[in-house]
């Protein structure tokens, strides 16, 4: 089943290069059967193209995370928040990164930003933090 869907994204794609949703969504059911790397690639071709798709901005950063390349999905997490994405989406995600990464320094320093903006979801983020 899996395997007939991702095929037929696959041949979708092939016939329409430029289609960005079917990339999209083909690099989402990637990740999501544990084909991270080939889903990663996708994205990373995908964004040579559109640098600020902030859902495959989202979806790239939450597949570094995954693989344990924390510090590539801070880095991506950082794009989005450049490219336009929700700020303290990202930066809690971000926060997240850095607290498996072990890192509760930048964790702490991103907390500030986020206070700065929304100091309700600033408590989220220091549970967050705390729980490290």
């Amino acid at each position: 089943m899996k395997k007939d869907i991702i095929a037929r994204l696959e041949k979708i794609i092939s016939n329409d290069p430029e289609n960005i949703q079917g990339r999209f969504e083909l690099a989402q059911l990637y990740c999501a059967f544990e084909e991270i790397d080939k889903g990663i690639e996708l994205m990373q071709k995908v964004l040579k193209n559109d640098p600020y798709h902030t859902g495959i901005l989202y979806l790239l950063a939450l597949a570094y995370e995954k693989k344990g390349e924390y510090d590539k999905a801070i880095e991506t997490w950082e794009r989005k928040i450049r490219a336009g994405g929700d700020k303290i989406t990202s930066y809690i995600f971000m926060i997240k990164s850095y607290c498996k990464k072990g890192d509760k320094d930048s964790a702490l320093r991103i907390y500030k930003l986020i206070r700065e903006i929304n100091e309700a979801e600033a408590d989220r983020a220091l549970k967050m933090i705390g729980d490290m």
